[in-house]
């Protein structure tokens, strides 16, 4: 039985199709996307300062921590992590990493990362931690750039997981699992 082309193929130019479907993304987006109500950096300061009051030591947990506690202080060093990543604080940031996570990588990769996604903000959302890991699940502004449309601000989810290495807390890049 021969197939009849005519219904499978476009009668529009790639052109249009191409531009149709920007304006659709941008019609979605614009209906489902909401600006945060402040990237203020000041805000993000008082953050990492407080974070970094909490401790010395990078969240560093006493001995025999509650599941709530470990759960607190994951919540903390993640968000302090995101925070000086976004305060470009690199080198600092990529002390967060297990060992294993920073195997072949430089402090620059985490620079490309934050540059690459467009990201403007992070908020915890959500922690909790099983026998070994902890995941953390964050929303995450981002940027959005279309052509010829001004770049939008959207929420993105991102799930992080961490595991308490030496009563702290550490983040287990995802290629490193």
């Amino acid at each position: 039985m021969k197939r009849d082309r005519t219904m499978t193929k476009s009668h529009c130019p790639a052109a249009l199709r191409g531009w149709a479907l920007a304006f659709g993304a941008a019609v979605f987006l614009g209906a489902c996307s909401s600006v945060p109500p402040s990237l203020d950096a000041t805000d993000r300061n008082a953050s990492t300062q407080a974070a970094a009051s909490t401790t010395d030591q990078v969240g560093l947990l006493a001995r025999g921590a509650t599941k709530s506690e470990i759960e607190s202080a994951v919540a903390a060093v993640a968000m302090r992590r995101w925070d000086l990543m976004l305060d470009r604080q690199f080198e600092t940031a990529f002390t967060y990493l297990t060992e294993a996570s920073k195997a072949g990588i430089q402090p620059d990769f985490l620079q490309d990362y934050v540059d690459r996604l467009g990201a403007k903000k992070a908020v915890v959302k959500k922690t909790s931690c099983g026998d070994t890991t902890c995941e953390v699940d964050f929303d995450l502004t981002i940027a959005l750039k279309l052509p010829n449309i001004p770049p939008r601000l959207i929420d993105v989810p991102l799930k992080e997981r961490w595991v308490v290495q030496n009563r702290s807390p550490k983040f287990i890049r995802p290629s490193a699992r």
